[in-house]
């Protein structure tokens, strides 16, 4: 995690793998922060996937 922090993509696969494994809660955690990352033509794309997870 040290190599890519400020990554947006970074987060978002270490959000789906935290999904496969059943730890929505951590995996919210980091498609928030990859939506924090993320430049702004990709943040709605962030939102609607969080408000999908949270729908889950």
């Amino acid at each position: 995690m040290k190599l890519a922090d400020y990554r947006h993509e970074f987060h978002f696969g270490i959000s789906r793998a935290y999904y496969q494994n059943g730890q929505r809660w951590l995996s919210e955690r980091h498609l928030t922060q990859a939506a924090a990352l993320a430049p702004s033509e990709e943040k709605q794309r962030y939102q609607y996937k969080l408000a999908a997870l949270r729908l889950r």
